[in-house]
């Protein structure tokens, strides 16, 4: 294993599409802090530290998503997986050691966002609105869910060796994750009733209450919430509006679907003909 983690980060730090991936994430932070100072001197706002902070969440899955299977497809392409079977390591550990290097390159996204934006906006906008603590929280939150965004990637990089075709289907499938989210928060955010006027007989507007049909209640409304903790995307999209009210669950249903993906891509992997 050791081997093959050395052989896997020499190759990451050579990698041109890792350094794009930095460079991206690099640029996006830096110009967060900066682009909310400008407004707020030109518009006479405020703005906090922790306004944009967490945007990193949806904007590091979409890049692992292009990343991952362009980093792993290259084993399929030179031959290296077959070769790496053939001098006597096991399946189980190619497909674990490809999995931390590539979580690896998530984390490195991640500082390279977190650098730039802390680097300039603690200087320019000030300190957080919300306690430290619900940040680091936070922060630690998200990598759990790029644990779970890693291993999903990896599962479907490591069981095909057409790149194109893997990068197609994780690039769309990490958009759909994040509609989906976004989907499911709108539905639970619609409102029990709403008002709305009515022209009366005598030409008077009078403010009328009506029940939402659309308001999700009950077992659905259960659902649809578990739903949007227990998804990729549904917490995406919470961390991205700073939703703090179910970090912890957020965070063990992240490690939960890292350690399903996982175990589901050892499974078919040891099946897979290589050749």
């Amino acid at each position: 294993m050791n081997k093959l983690l050395s052989a896997g980060f020499a190759r990451l730090i050579r990698n041109k599409f890792f350094y794009t991936g930095i460079s991206l994430l690099f640029l996006v932070g830096a110009y967060f802090p900066i682009s909310s100072y400008i407004g707020s001197r030109r518009w006479g706002t405020e703005t906090s530290l922790d306004a944009q902070l967490f945007f990193y969440a949806v904007l590091v899955m979409i890049v692992a998503s292009a990343f991952i299977p362009l980093f792993l497809g290259a084993d399929y392409g030179d031959g290296t997986i077959r070769n790496k079977i053939i001098v006597g390591h096991t399946r189980t550990a190619v497909y674990l050691s490809n999995l931390i290097v590539v979580y690896a390159a998530c984390a490195a996204f991640s500082l390279a966002y977190f650098l730039p934006y802390f680097a300039l906006g603690i200087p320019l906008l000030g300190g957080p609105s919300v306690e430290a603590s619900a940040i680091v929280l936070s922060i630690l939150g998200i990598f759990a869910l790029l644990a779970a965004t890693a291993a999903l990637v990896t599962l479907i990089a490591m069981l095909n060796r057409s790149r194109a075709v893997v990068s197609t289907l994780c690039i769309l499938g990490i958009f759909l994750i994040l509609f989906a989210g976004i989907y499911i928060k709108s539905m639970l955010e619609q409102p029990e009733y709403y008002d709305y006027y009515v022209l009366n007989q005598s030409g008077e507007m009078d403010l009328t209450t009506q029940k939402n049909p659309h308001y999700l209640t009950g077992v659905k409304r259960e659902f649809f919430a578990f739903l949007l903790d227990f998804t990729p995307g549904g917490q995406a999209v919470q961390y991205l509006y700073q939703s703090t009210e179910h970090l912890w669950q957020m965070a063990l249903y992240s490690l939960l679907i890292a350690l399903l993906a996982t175990g589901g891509g050892l499974f078919f992997f040891a099946r897979k003909d290589l050749k």
